[in-house]
């Protein structure tokens, strides 16, 4: 109890120094993402990866999915219509990526403005060394999650790293800083992750969104972990509204007047 209230506090403070009245996105809703929780929390907009969610009204949602096994035009219309507007493809350990192939895939995509998504396992960064040239002719945009490839332990200057924040350079690629607690080695605000937070911004400040993430620790105040953690990575209510209201908003297709 005494936790969640201290939580509830620091949410104030960062509800009060938000430059507008929050309507944040939480850009990686987990699948035990709290509907409630993120709602006093000031989330009004949340991206999941299933479009089968029942949310209420007040909560406007959009998806990133597994890419769905067939391209069929009238099919991936009636994704979009549903709200989908990206496609995930996970990259390390058995799932060996063929990025010429998820090129072909995000030609026929493209129709629909949405982008694809690289969720890169720990320690599998160098599987996008030599895939540079074909992620520059990819017709959408792309995302990495869980702050792309990056390893506290490590630092920016590991060439993982350094190919990521160059490939962010060019405007076509988006950092997603989602899932902190498994990426950290240090308890929430988890600081050790502040640096490529910083580096980011220092590049695109416009091509950097933030998101929840899944608990797997039942921790009753997770949203507010995450919000908390980028109050102190992110500490200017214009900087951190850009990344939880307009990125978001740009990437995901939503309104930018709600």
């Amino acid at each position: 109890m005494l936790k969640l209230l201290t939580r509830v506090r620091q949410l104030a403070h960062l509800t009060a120094s938000s430059s507008t009245q929050p309507r944040w996105t939480d850009c990686e809703a987990g699948t035990n993402f709290d509907e409630r929780s993120a709602s006093e929390a000031g989330i009004r907009r949340a991206v999941f990866s299933m479009p089968d969610r029942s949310l209420s009204q007040s909560l406007t949602a959009r998806f990133v999915i597994e890419a769905p096994l067939t391209l069929n035009p009238t099919e991936l219309a009636g994704w979009h219509e549903r709200g989908v507007r990206g496609v995930r493809f996970l990259i390390g350990g058995q799932y060996k990526p063929d990025f010429e192939t998820i090129l072909r895939y995000a030609d026929e995509i493209a129709r629909f403005d949405w982008h694809v998504e690289f969720d890169i396992l720990p320690g599998d960064g160098p599987l996008l060394a030599g895939a540079e040239w074909t992620l520059m002719r990819f017709p959408v945009a792309i995302c990495f999650n869980r702050f792309g490839c990056f390893d506290p332990r490590r630092g920016l200057r590991h060439p993982d790293i350094e190919l990521l924040l160059s490939l962010l350079d060019t405007g076509r690629v988006w950092l997603k800083l989602s899932d902190a607690a498994t990426i950290s080695s240090q308890p929430s605000p988890w600081a050790d992750l502040s640096p490529i937070v910083h580096a980011a911004l220092a590049i695109r400040k416009d091509r950097v969104v933030w998101g929840s993430g899944t608990d797997r620790s039942a921790n009753p105040v997770h949203i507010a972990d995450a919000l908390n953690a980028l109050m102190h990575w992110i500490p200017d209510a214009e900087e951190r509204d850009r990344v939880l209201i307009a990125n978001p908003a740009r990437l995901y297709g939503f309104e930018t007047t709600r």
